[in-house]
């Protein structure tokens, strides 16, 4: 097996884990946005 192949088997693992972080960022996104145009405290604050 070569370097570029262990590499990419290594990578696939982590797929689902990454596509589970990203939909979590984008969850928080849209709960801040919404919270923000209804007035109210933002729940997760960056500052």
């Amino acid at each position: 097996m070569t370097s570029t192949t262990r590499k990419l088997r290594r990578r696939g693992r982590w797929r689902p884990a990454t596509e589970q972080m990203r939909m979590a960022m984008g969850m928080k996104v849209v709960e801040n946005v919404t919270a923000f145009f209804e007035g109210s405290d933002v729940p997760h604050r960056l500052v």
